[in-house]
């Protein structure tokens, strides 16, 4: 799921932990994700959902607030948890 989000988003690790279907979109029949990065000074990101993004984002049996969810079925609770995750 991580891999599958950097790839169709290109966001940092800093964002990606925070991106969820709350950040979902339709406009005009097309779906979206949309977010205000958290780097000071970012301009409002918004990118198509393409079908294998949005395929990877429905597959989790376990729905949460994020798309990303540790072990204990809770997002992460910041970046460098996550970078933790991806060395072991």
């Amino acid at each position: 799921m991580a891999l599958t989000l950097f790839m169709f988003t290109a966001c940092r690790i800093s964002d990606i932990i925070h991106l969820g279907r709350d950040n979902e979109f339709e406009r005009k029949g097309l779906r979206g994700l949309g977010w205000q990065p958290r780097k000071k000074g970012s301009a409002y990101v918004e990118v198509p959902m393409l079908p294998p993004l949005y395929r990877a984002t429905r597959m989790s049996n376990v729905v949460g607030p994020t798309y990303l969810l540790n072990e204990k079925g809770v997002p992460f609770g910041s970046p460098e948890v996550l970078r933790n995750r991806f060395r072991k």
